[in-house]
């Protein structure tokens, strides 16, 4: 089973984050190094690559309470060179001697030189282009990251004219890097629910309701009051009024499930917990780590897929009132929020 978050620029300028078991293969035209060469990384690559690990850090570390060692095998893509860091094994390349370092421990980087596309663990190829996602390997229990460097984001025409293109890679690479923590037991629920649901679909995403729903207007209505509702209780600064808005909002997405995800679509009520889960602890992290003080949730609403809004806010609302939800929702079982956040309200009345 291959599980990969992939990220695109999509066509409303939102971050998409695709979640799919299917296999990736494609070709690249780029010309790969010198024969004659040793690859070496520049300075201003390891300054790049140093401050992505500081932010891995933080975002473990200060938001979720979590330790950043061992860090996932990186794949880090250049326009020659494919650099893995912490790889299990050497890859029969060459190492590259460097500075970079996590919690003050080195980190381990090979050079591999490539023909045009960069080779997976999972032995399929991607081309040399804009892209980070998190991906399992075959056995379902070695999960690598994959990231391209800035230079290459700016050779791929589906990026480079983006205003902010610098802080955009940065929002996505936090974001994506924190799958690599949840992508094992995702496998295995995923597995547990084709026991259960043996007629799921075989394509799997975190854009699966949005686009079965997309076209049902009472599922939009009932999704845009619900998630309004959140976003609204999340600015709220009167605990009572918050509290109001954050239960008629889920008594609105009880009503939903219950009205939608039923007979032949009844999985989908665990495949939005699972999504719920995982998008917005993503989203949520990578927000605290790149927003700017003073931006009220509503403003830092992006308008993503409706896993990644609404469990962004949700995990925002469950940082306020319970201090405990990180156990729950990164351990093993990924807890829903909707549960754990009425839970939490329940606690205190």
């Amino acid at each position: 089973m291959f599980l990969r978050f992939g990220v695109l620029r999509g066509a409303r300028s939102r971050v998409i984050s695709g979640f799919v078991l299917a296999a990736l293969s494609a070709v690249s035209s780029c010309a790969g190094p010198r024969p004659d060469s040793h690859p070496q990384l520049e300075p201003q690559q390891i300054r790049w690559l140093q401050a992505a690990l500081d932010d891995w850090e933080r975002c473990c570390v200060e938001f979720l309470h979590i330790d950043p060692v061992p860090l996932p095998w990186i794949l880090v893509i250049g326009t020659e060179v494919t650099w893995h860091l912490e790889a299990p094994s050497d890859q029969g390349s060459p190492s590259v001697n460097t500075s970079l370092n996590l919690r003050g421990q080195p980190v381990s980087v090979h050079a591999v030189p490539g023909d045009g596309a960069v080779r997976l663990p999972t032995g399929q190829e991607i081309p040399r282009a804009g892209t980070a996602f998190a991906a399992l390997a075959e056995d379902g229990t070695l999960p690598f990251f994959v990231v391209a460097m800035p230079e290459v984001w700016r050779l791929d025409p589906r990026a480079a004219g983006h205003p902010d293109l610098d802080g955009l890679i940065r929002g996505v690479l936090s974001h994506e890097i924190i799958h690599t923590r949840q992508l094992v037991d995702v496998g295995r629920r995923v597995a547990e629910l084709r026991v259960s649901y043996p007629s799921m679909p075989e394509s799997l995403h975190d854009d699966l309701i949005e686009e079965l729903f997309q076209d049902v207007p009472e599922f939009v209505k009932a999704w845009e009051l619900e998630t309004e509702l959140l976003f609204q209780a999340a600015d709220e600064m009167d605990p009572t009024a918050c509290k109001a808005k954050v239960r008629e909002a889920l008594r609105i997405a009880q009503r939903r499930r219950e009205t939608f995800f039923v007979g032949a679509n009844a999985f989908l009520s665990e495949l939005e917990d699972l999504f719920l889960n995982m998008e917005g602890v993503a989203v949520w992290a990578s927000h605290r780590l790149t927003a700017e003080p003073g931006v009220s949730m509503v403003e830092a609403r992006a308008g993503n897929s409706w896993s990644q809004d609404e469990g962004f806010v949700l995990i925002a609302l469950l940082e306020r009132f319970d201090p405990n939800w990180r156990n729950p929702i990164l351990g093993p079982e990924l807890v829903a929020p909707f549960g754990l956040l009425a839970a939490a309200l329940d606690a205190q009345e």
